[in-house]
């Protein structure tokens, strides 16, 4: 067997028939900070060390502790190094000498790695102890890290509290844990604390980028910015994504494959799902979760990616400045422009109650009897600002039934329609150019082809048709549709006239009326000329009529 180096492990196999070598490199390994300039999103931490090195006040023990892949091995090896060097003591460990080459491949007598997760017993502590009374073979000091301190028994513990009070002047130890809170104190009070941070996506991003460069790995901005989003801070994690990645992947590696690689819910979906809650359009929301089910999306993996998303509006909704907004939200500034203003629109309170619904759904998928159904309910509640579980409707329905005593059947007569009157300017106009089909289009055909079209625009963009139908036709005027909406459905109205809506949306007047028809929209006080009565505002409805619109049902004798 050849030399092992960090990342690197050679292995020689001889056969009657000659003999091959095997190589891999893990690019994590191959990529583990050597000095404390290279460790990444600890700053406070390299500095600190450094400097105690530099006026030789290295401490006989000390606590890492922090989320997993932050860097606290690393930095414990690199502590090591800096303290056993040839040319040192020194912050910048020269990787070159006896000692650093044999920290660096594990082979040292002077640095002792122990995995307290799987040595956690009273034995081990006490062999440890055993042995620090022992000077160093080679180095200065011998250095012993234990990870996963907190893993240790409480007589083990206490075997290691003796030796931390204690300690040989040649000793340092070094408490590794992810787990601070199970660390007694008695233990932690003798240790100097250094917290690791989750490394912030902007440094992740960086970093990820001088990999691929150096390992010529061609990738997708995006897909460096999904990979730090999935790593959640962890420097391990990101770095082992990409070199997955690069395996799937045989030549650029795109948002499209990173996607259905790591099993992610694309933000486009997502993104559409909040623009059909935005427009208040019940119906789409059927055939959103259905299209859902069809791909075979985990509705509880999609309910977290929403929570994402809703997250970073709640941030937009009240961080101004494009730096901090970068800061805070993991996203491009195209994304986050069109974030702000959904943001805007929704406002932070109404973006804090979807926040608690979805939290509430999250939590319930769980052991939810039917997790589609409550994903709908939830989606509905949310358009109607108002809490639509499976609970909340029965409870409702109790009050109802209490205070209305029985309920017949019979036909329900509608209320006439008032006319509509405009009330603001049309928010925009596309160019004017006259129908080119068999004469000029009318309101009547429109009128009559309304649902195909609104159909044929569903099959367009799923957001466009949620966006078309609170509208309706009110009238056409030299090959000009002008189409009306509530002012309930304001942001509906202002979508819809932008690129690419608008565009897809002529294209669907072609396709539907056989002639090309440009359009304007108006904001109105009632239904529009022509049309159905428009659908009443959310509180003059009751949980009775939302439940027969949604699920088909019609109120018999009881």
């Amino acid at each position: 067997m050849g030399p092992i180096v960090e990342g690197r492990c050679t292995v020689t196999f001889k056969s009657e028939v000659g003999s091959w070598k095997m190589t891999y490199v893990s690019l994590y390994r191959k990529w583990r900070p050597q000095t404390f300039s290279q460790l990444v999103g600890q700053d406070h931490i390299a500095r600190t060390l450094a400097n105690s090195i530099k006026a030789d006040r290295v401490a006989h023990a000390y606590l890492f502790a922090g989320p997993r892949g932050t860097g606290k091995t690393s930095t414990a090896k690199i502590l090591a190094k800096s303290v056993n060097c040839g040319a040192g003591p020194t912050p910048e460990p020269c990787g070159q000498c006896e000692s650093c080459r044999t920290i660096v491949a594990g082979t040292s007598l002077d640095v002792f790695e122990m995995d307290a997760a799987s040595n956690r017993g009273i034995d081990e502590i006490r062999d440890l102890r055993d042995k620090v009374a022992y000077a160093a073979a080679a180095g200065r000091r011998k250095v012993y890290i234990i990870d996963e301190v907190h893993m240790l028994t409480e007589p083990a513990f206490n075997a290691l509290l003796k030796t931390l009070e204690e300690p040989p002047a040649h000793v340092i130890f070094i408490l590794a844990t992810t787990d601070p809170n199970k660390v007694p104190v008695t233990i932690s009070s003798r240790c100097q604390h250094f917290e690791f941070r989750r490394i912030p996506s902007p440094a992740l991003v960086d970093h990820l980028v001088k990999i691929s460069k150096a390992e010529k790995i061609a990738v997708d901005a995006d897909v460096l910015t999904i990979i730090a989003r999935q790593s959640e801070g962890s420097l391990r994690d990101a770095i082992g994504m990409l070199d997955q990645l690069a395996a799937y992947s045989d030549k650029k590696i795109t948002k499209e494959e990173a996607t259905k690689f790591l099993g992610l819910i694309d933000a486009a979906v997502v993104e559409a799902c909040v623009d059909l809650v935005m427009a208040g359009a019940g119906g789409p929301v059927f055939e959103f979760v259905d299209s859902l089910a069809e791909v075979g999306r985990d509705f509880r993996q999609f309910t977290a990616a929403l929570l994402a998303y809703l997250r970073d509006l709640f941030v937009l909704a009240q961080v101004r400045g494009i730096e901090r907004q970068r800061q805070l939200v993991n996203a491009g500034d195209e994304t986050i422009a069109v974030m702000v203003k959904k943001a805007e629109f929704l406002g932070a309170p109404k973006i804090r109650s979807f926040l608690t619904e979805v939290s509430r759904l999250y939590e319930n998928l769980r052991t939810a009897a039917d997790q589609r159904l409550s994903l709908e309910l939830t989606l509905l509640g949310l358009m109607r600002n108002e809490e639509l579980t499976l609970e909340a409707v029965s409870s409702r329905l109790q009050r109802l039934e209490a205070g209305a005593g029985h309920i017949s059947s019979g036909a329900v007569a509608a209320s006439p329609a008032e006319k509509t009157k405009s009330t603001a300017a049309p928010v925009k106009s596309v160019s004017k150019t006259r129908a080119e089909a068999d004469g000029p289009i009318d309101i009547t055909q429109v009128t009559a082809a309304w649902g195909d079209i609104v159909n044929r625009a569903k099959k367009k963009k799923l957001s466009l048709g949620a966006y078309l139908i609170e509208g309706r036709p009110k009238g056409v005027n030299d090959g000009c549709l002008m189409i009306a909406f509530e002012h309930k459905s304001t942001f509906a109205c202002q979508e819809l006239v932008k690129e690419p809506h608008a565009k897809l949306l002529k294209e669907v007047f072609v396709e539907a009326l056989g002639g090309s028809l440009d359009f304007t929209v108006v904001l109105s006080e009632g239904a529009a000329d022509g049309a159905a009565p428009a659908e009443p505002a959310p509180d003059e409805r009751n949980v009775l009529d939302m439940i027969k619109e949604s699920f088909g049902a019609e109120v018999v004798d009881g």
